[in-house]
């Protein structure tokens, strides 16, 4: 097994949201309750109406190997978030869900609100 050095651990969020191809940089939201596994490369349930369909998502670098991704979405109408995805790619179609996070309870959005949604990404050494 190979270790990630601290300066490594800097240098890895930074890659994952490099702007080239395959960089991850879309938000995705999940409408369902299945908790996805690390095999996953799609939400079960993509949200891609009502203002909640995946959209690029503004990517930075936080101290402490984080790799931030955010999006404030307007939503048209009524939705339930149970969690969040960070793709590959704008099409559900043709990208890679790489990164996933399961909300500890449903999030009710209603028709005209605003959300603003962080999700950091801590990268360690373990």
């Amino acid at each position: 097994m190979a270790l990630a050095t601290n300066y490594g651990l800097t240098k890895i969020p930074v890659y994952v949201m490099q702007s080239t191809a395959g960089y991850f940089g879309w938000m995705a939201l999940d409408g369902g309750v299945t908790v996805e596994a690390a095999g996953t490369t799609a939400l079960t349930t993509e949200i891609t109406t009502n203002g909640g369909g995946r959209a690029a998502a503004t990517r930075a670098y936080e101290a402490d190997y984080k790799a931030t991704f955010y999006k404030l979405f307007t939503f048209t109408g009524d939705l339930s978030i149970y969690g969040v995805g960070i793709a590959d790619s704008a099409s559900a179609s043709s990208a890679t869900i790489g990164i996933v996070h399961k909300y500890a309870s449903v999030r009710n959005v209603a028709n005209l609100e605003t959300c603003a949604i962080t999700q950091k990404v801590v990268f360690a050494a373990v």
